[in-house]
């Protein structure tokens, strides 16, 4: 998974995919452990958007999504696409405007639940989960 990441991350940089990577300020390649779905679907509703009419609205930051989307697509095995099929969530984001709605998968939230379901205990979420915990004492002061 690791050099997954690492060879997207670098397609991402070449492409100029970075953009739609950066989710409040952190980057889905180096601090996934970090980035909840809720982040990633809230991020993907910036740049997917609805016009009143319910069509699509095509800016570059979706195209580079639907981008990202296929390439992660045709990179991963069957056994892999199985492993997020079964994890029950979608990489997909519905969007509402008026009477108007639609839901269109997102190229980040793919990798974010993919990875999410590889690799559950990976470096960036476990430095997270101990940086959190050596707050921990300031938090309780707080309350």
């Amino acid at each position: 998974m690791q050099m997954f990441i690492k060879k997207l991350n670098y397609r991402a940089t070449a492409t100029g995919w970075t953009s739609i990577c950066k989710i409040n300020g952190k980057s889905i390649f180096d601090e996934y452990g970090k980035i909840t779905i809720e982040e990633c679907m809230d991020n993907a509703k910036k740049y997917h958007v609805l016009e009143s009419s319910g069509k699509l609205k095509e800016s570059r930051d979706a195209q580079m999504s639907q981008q990202m989307l296929a390439c992660i697509r045709n990179s991963i095995n069957d056994d892999c696409a199985l492993k997020v099929k079964d994890s029950g969530r979608k990489p997909a984001v519905t969007i509402e405007k008026g009477t108007h709605k639609k839901t269109i998968e997102d190229g980040p939230m793919l990798l974010k639940i993919m990875i999410s379901c590889i690799t559950i205990d990976s470096r960036s979420t476990v430095t997270y989960i101990r940086s959190t915990l050596s707050d921990l004492h300031k938090q309780m002061i707080k309350f």
